[in-house]
């Protein structure tokens, strides 16, 4: 074979509560060591799924342990959760973006609640979180970009929508030209495939952000 692919999805054992981040840090070593091609190439040909802001580092031993494999992941920066981390997982030359995960039935939420462009009351809008959590990495500095956008939402030249059901949220990007897409805790978002099927234009705010297409 030219590339072994390793189905762990670590992320969802942790969120879940199953495992600590210590204990995965010791599944994991232990599940690299015994794969049975890994010394072939040194896990270059070893393919590696990260499906969350905390990308590679839900693997706290990740780069003594599989730092040369490739990272299928959304996440190509920092994650604010993680102030000590100052070098993101991501690495360009052998790593690949992929899209945020959107279930079935939002996908059709959105497409469904999606109005001709003529009917759209909003010019802008941005349906997530505001606070200091979701501003610029410890390391990084810059601006915090979502507070700019409460500003302007202050003054009544941007809707914000906070803590709103996923039906709710779909029909106001539905209803909207623009959707912007700032960065959050890391720098991507499901906001940016959520404005694409909800027609609406994105605007992306996040410097840091790797696209998959």
């Amino acid at each position: 074979a030219d590339f072994f692919f390793v189905p762990a999805y670590s992320i969802c054992m942790f969120e879940a509560g199953f495992f600590t981040l210590q204990e995965l840090d010791e599944i994991y070593t232990r599940m690299v060591r015994g794969l049975p091609y890994w010394t072939h190439n040194r896990g270059r040909d070893h393919v590696f799924t990260f499906g969350s802001g905390m990308s590679a580092n839900v693997f706290r031993s990740w780069r003594r342990e599989i730092q040369q494999s490739i990272f299928l992941t959304p996440e190509t920066w920092l994650f604010n959760d993680f102030p000590q981390e100052t070098e993101p997982c991501f690495d360009t030359w052998k790593d690949l973006a992929i899209p945020g995960y959107l279930h079935r039935h939002e996908i059709l939420s959105l497409t469904q609640q999606a109005r001709p462009l003529v009917d759209r009351e909003h010019m802008a809008v941005f349906l997530g979180r505001i606070d200091t959590s979701r501003g610029p990495h410890p390391s990084d500095g810059g601006s915090d970009v979502r507070q700019a956008i409460a500003h302007l939402h202050a003054t009544g030249e941007v809707f914000v929508g906070q803590n709103l059901s996923l039906t709710e949220m779909h029909g106001v990007m539905g209803n909207a030209r623009f959707c912007f897409v700032p960065k959050g805790k890391s720098a991507w978002s499901l906001r940016l495939y959520e404005a694409l099927f909800a027609n609406c234009v994105p605007i992306l705010l996040s410097d840091h952000l790797e696209l998959p297409f």
